[in-house]
């Protein structure tokens, strides 16, 4: 009965020995040098968030491009919103959102033979509404829009930690 605790205790010494932490991502700060994200003017909602995540995952930004390593570029975010019930007996209005925004991306010395291609970064919702209300009106829009901006930051963040921008 006295060998399991210690055995836990061993285990738990192993484990923090090897510096072990859970869920952690990695910095972004050795990874890619100077990063400038080219903003529209004024910055949107998605770009506001991305900087502050940027600054958070240790990266670091700069106000000039030509000290950038990598320079980010984001097309003004599209969100599109469908609606998948049009049956007037049914109680409720099931929406599907599609929140996507593209993404330039120029590393080292902007040239474009130093460009990687546009990606687009997509992730959508499904909302479901009481036939007698609007989507507007119940507050879940802006509610899931921000998550799916959450989403599609982390997407992007996972897309620049990737092997090739090491």
């Amino acid at each position: 009965m006295k060998i399991k605790p210690l055995i836990l205790i061993c285990l738990f010494l192993i484990i923090s020995g090897c510096n072990f932490k859970l869920r952690s991502q990695p910095a972004l700060s050795g990874q890619l040098g100077f990063i400038y994200l080219q903003e529209q003017i004024p910055p949107n909602a998605l770009e506001h968030y991305l900087r502050n995540r940027l600054l958070l995952s240790g990266a670091k930004l700069t106000s000039n491009p030509k000290q950038a390593a990598i320079v980010l570029q984001l097309a003004t975010p599209e969100l599109k919103r469908t609606r998948l019930n049009s049956n007037v007996d049914i109680q409720t209005r099931l929406y599907t959102l599609t929140y996507s925004v593209q993404v330039k991306l120029a590393t080292l010395d902007h040239k474009v033979e130093n460009s990687q291609p546009p990606k687009k970064f997509t992730t959508s919702h499904n909302i479901v509404v009481s036939a007698d209300s609007t989507l507007d009106a119940t507050g879940q829009l802006d509610t899931a829009i921000e998550e799916m901006q959450n989403e599609i930051v982390d997407k992007l963040l996972d897309y620049l930690r990737a092997e090739q921008f090491r």
